[in-house]
This record gives structure tokens, C-alpha cells and sequence, in this order.
């Protein structure tokens, strides 16, 4: 499966352990925010709640984790069901939330901001 920045997959996480949907922020090396079925309650300040309207594949409220910056195995991304693309008002609502983050590095930022960021050359390879 060929990744890009922007592309959401479900796929199984060794470390979780199950099925979890994922955020592709970099396909190589492979980082991903994870959605979760409930906000992370130490950090709601970098939770976006998302629903069935956002993303059409969510059976309920769900919550995608800003806070924390994950990368799986590279045969759970081989495994991995593709969901499609995030629509770009995501991606802004997730550059507006990772934009001077007390979680994240500024390292981070700068990989998240020019991966998904409208001008980002990974969203068409």
C-alpha cells in the first residue's frame, strides 16, 4: 500500500493491541495520530472531535489524538484497510490544533504543518 500524508487506513497495532484507525502525517518514516473512540483526558486541548459526517466509516463519536505521535509496524501498514483521504477542512482543523502545542516538538509541527498543509508535495505523490 502506498501512503500518503493525509491518508487514513484501519489497521491492526501490535502495541494497542487491536484495530485502530490512523492519521498518515509522513509515510516514510510512517507517523500517524490515532482516532479514538474517547477523548484523551489528559490532554483535551488536542483532541478533535469528529463524527459519521467527517469521516463516513465512524459508527460514533470518535476523537482524533493531536497529542501524540505514533508509527506501527511495517506489515500492519501492508495489512492495512485504506479509508481514503482526510477532506482538507481536517487537515486545517489539525494544523490549527498542532500550531504551537505543548505535546508536540516544533520538529513535529514542522513535519505535520508541511505534510498536510495545503502547499504539501506529499498529498500528490
Amino acid at each position: 500500500m502506498e501512503l500518503k500524508a493525509g491518508d487514513v487506513i484501519y489497521a491492526y497495532c501490535a502495541f494497542v493491541p487491536g484495530n485502530k484507525f490512523l492519521i498518515c502525517l509522513c509515510p516514510s518514516p510512517p507517523y500517524f495520530f490515532f482516532i479514538n473512540s474517547e477523548p484523551r483526558r489528559q490532554t483535551p486541548d488536542a483532541q478533535i472531535e469528529i463524527t459519521k459526517k467527517d469521516l463516513a466509516f465512524l459508527k460514533h463519536v470518535s476523537y482524533i489524538n493531536t497529542a501524540t505521535i505514533c508509527t506501527i509496524y511495517p506489515e500492519e501498514i501492508i495489512d492495512a484497510t485504506p479509508k481514503g483521504p482526510l477532506p482538507a477542512y481536517l487537515k486545517e482543523k489539525i494544523l490549527k490544533v498542532i500550531d504551537g502545542s505543548r505535546y508536540l516538538s516544533a520538529n513535529q509541527q514542522a513535519m505535520i504543518k508541511t505534510n498536510l498543509g495545503p502547499t504539501s508535495s506529499l498529498q500528490t505523490k
